[in-house]
Order: C-alpha cells, then sequence, then structure tokens
C-alpha cells in the first residue's frame, strides 16, 4: 500500500508543485501529467 501511495505521489509531482505554487497553468499541467506522464517525457515537460 505504501509503495503505491508513494508511486502516486511521484507520478504527479509536477502536478502538486503547480498546484501548491497557484501556477497560472496548473489545470494543464494536471491533464498533460495525466495523459503524457508515463511517457517519461511528458513527466519532465509537465515538471518544467
Amino acid at each position: 500500500m505504501t509503495f503505491l501511495a508513494l508511486s502516486f505521489v511521484i507520478y504527479f509531482l509536477p502536478a502538486l508543485l503547480a498546484s501548491g505554487r497557484s501556477h497560472p497553468g496548473a489545470v494543464t499541467i494536471w491533464v498533460l501529467n495525466l495523459l503524457l506522464g508515463w511517457t517519461g517525457i511528458g513527466w519532465v515537460v509537465c515538471l518544467l
């Protein structure tokens, strides 16, 4: 269970950081992270 929770947090780290910092494009980052985060490249793009 802990592994699953940690995986969820790491996968959505870019979106969580954007929301925590009140980024104006936070919704877009959430959507891109959800759809393209699995590619690795999409995850890095969202993180930037």
